[in-house]
């Protein structure tokens, strides 16, 4: 009677080998078998049908190993693939997250730029309006009839007194109320003021 090991390995020619075993050993207890009814031999009989029964639970076992080792390798090839994936997408995110990060602090700037253009906007604004008070202030005077004199021209900024001469007047310099300079122009200089 052959009694064959049952050890396995992952190498196909040692599959091979197994395989070309349990053919020879089926058929060798198979033959036994026959021998074993023949002789009308219980215990042998038992002992062979455990034989058999054993190496086909092996082959089962070794198939099963197999199909999962199969299943294994397919799963982590999968999961090199999901795993090259995943990395495009962190490295993509990584250069997203830069390039918003330079962009806020581009915008940062940009704020901090505009406020300091609207504070300069608003002191020009504010030194435009209080212009623009002092003209109507002495158009106001001018207009109701207020005497010009040396007192008032010095209170008054930008005033330019301009002397012109009168053929048919008998004083040859007089004061006029062009020259002090109050006419349209001025609102367009208050806006120019405001803004340069």
């Amino acid at each position: 009677m052959n009694e064959v090991g049952g050890g396995t390995s992952g190498n196909s020619s040692d599959q091979d080998q197994e395989a070309i075993s349990d053919e020879e050993l089926e058929d060798d207890v198979g033959t036994l078998v026959d021998a074993a009814h023949t002789l009308d031999d219980p215990t042998l009989l038992k002992r062979l049908r455990r034989m058999l029964s054993n190496r086909e639970s092996a082959r089962r076992s070794r198939k099963r190993k197999q199909e999962h080792l199969a299943d294994l390798e397919f799963q982590a090839e999968q999961l090199r693939g999901e795993n090259d994936s995943l990395y495009k997408q962190l490295t993509n995110a990584h250069q997203q997250f830069r390039d918003a990060d330079t962009n806020n602090r581009v915008l940062k700037s940009d704020v901090e730029a505009l406020r300091a253009k609207v504070k300069l906007a608003e002191d020009m604004v504010g030194r435009g309006s209080l212009t623009c008070s002092l003209n109507q202030l002495i158009q106001s005077q001018l207009g109701s009839g207020a005497a010009i004199n040396n007192v008032n021209l010095r209170r008054v900024p930008n005033v330019s007194p301009t002397i012109t001469v009168h053929a048919d007047d008998s004083s040859p310099y007089t004061l006029t109320r062009n020259s002090i300079g109050i006419n349209a122009a001025d609102a367009v200089s208050c806006v120019s003021d405001i803004w340069p």
